[in-house]
């Protein structure tokens, strides 16, 4: 549902950003399985991929992708710590 919006409406801070607060509640019930690897955010990278494609000056997924880089590396930062 949410990837039909983003396409028709790819520049909308609502969009992207009730999309963040998903991968956040999704995020969390990743963590109780453990590892680095993450499927959410693998997905959401390739999204992005495929977004940023059909428009480059798309801003407003490029702050998403950062967001979802940060994410990801701080869960590999916490793995590496044991935390």
């Amino acid at each position: 549902m949410l990837i039909i919006g983003i396409k028709r409406s790819p520049k909308s801070y609502t969009l992207w950003f009730h999309r963040q607060w998903a991968i956040e509640l999704g995020i969390v019930e990743e963590k109780k399985s453990g590892g680095w690897q993450s499927p959410i955010l693998d997905g959401e990278l390739g999204l992005c991929s495929k977004m940023l494609q059909m428009d480059e000056r798309n801003f407003h997924c490029w702050n998403y992708r950062l967001w979802v880089v940060g994410v990801y590396l701080e869960k590999i930062v916490q793995m590496s710590e044991g935390r």
